[in-house]
């Protein structure tokens, strides 16, 4: 398993391999915007507002992480849920309850805070990458703290292997 460390220096040293994922973390930002979304119409009460907020958030990451893709010259990539095959083994033989949904959701959140800050921390990266996820830092640490307080602690051990 590859270590942020490992990863860092792989991709801060080759152009390629950041445009990449780039490109990938406008689309993950893209499909997460609308899978939070679609979570959003089956939650109530004090939930749904935070929910609709993390949808909106996702959104509001991927218009940065456009940005990007648009500053460096880079193609925006089009969006669809054949992108989407990390999540299909996620899911795999787990029931797709509310609960657990908010469980993987708070575990994505959690791994993808580690890359996150380890770019933030790093002035390899250009200022304006840095800046980028800078901003989306707090709002992932708030989705993380959220997802896990709304699914329970049973829910997040039930789905800590996926």
């Amino acid at each position: 398993m590859k270590t942020v460390t490992n990863w860092v220096n792989g991709i801060v040293t080759d152009k390629a391999k950041l445009a990449h994922w780039l490109s990938r973390q406008f689309v993950g930002e893209m499909l997460a915007a609308q899978r939070v979304q679609k979570l959003s119409t089956k939650v109530s009460g004090k939930l749904k507002p935070v929910i609709e907020r993390i949808a909106k958030d996702e959104a509001m990451h991927a218009g940065w992480v456009k940005s990007l893709l648009v500053s460096r010259n880079l193609p925006i990539p089009e969006v669809t849920y054949d992108d989407d095959r990390y999540w299909q083994a996620v899911f795999k033989d787990v029931n797709e309850s509310i609960p657990n949904v908010l469980a993987l959701g708070a575990h994505a959140e959690k791994m993808r805070l580690h890359r996150i800050k380890a770019i933030v921390g790093d002035t390899r990266f250009d200022e304006d990458i840095r800046a980028v996820f800078s901003k989306i830092l707090p709002d992932e640490e708030f989705h993380a703290k959220a997802f896990s307080a709304a699914a329970g602690k049973n829910a997040l051990e039930r789905t800590r292997e996926n």
